[in-house]
């Protein structure tokens, strides 16, 4: 699970926390402790981790400032020193309902189309 991590201060950043399936069904909810996972000192939120591999490699969906970016990484085994790249991916439309800025409402949901 990605969540935006703000302590009031600085920059949100985005956080990773994982349960597993066993203690999700069992509603034992025991939650690994979290890890930052974006670069200090940028807005960073909005993120999920794709439901499924892209190329062999986890797909992290993040918005920097005003756009939805990507990065490509092999594990989400984070260390806490090492981060997120930004990869523009989708980006505002000037005069259009979202020229301020787009987000990550929720994880996508992998169909078979």
């Amino acid at each position: 699970m990605c969540y935006t991590a703000y302590d009031g201060i600085h920059a949100p950043r985005i956080a990773l926390t994982w349960i597993t399936l066993e203690n999700f069904k069992n509603k034992y909810w025991e939650w690994s402790k979290p890890v930052l996972i974006s670069p200090p000192h940028f807005d960073n939120k909005d993120a999920c981790v794709f439901p499924a591999k892209v190329d062999g490699q986890y797909m992290v969906i993040h918005r920097v400032g005003y756009d939805i970016d990507f990065d490509l990484v092999n594990t989400l085994d984070f260390d806490g020193n090492t981060w997120l790249n930004e990869n523009r991916w989708i980006t505002v439309r000037p005069g259009m309902w979202d020229d301020l800025k787009v987000g990550l409402a929720g994880t996508p949901v992998l169909i078979d189309e």
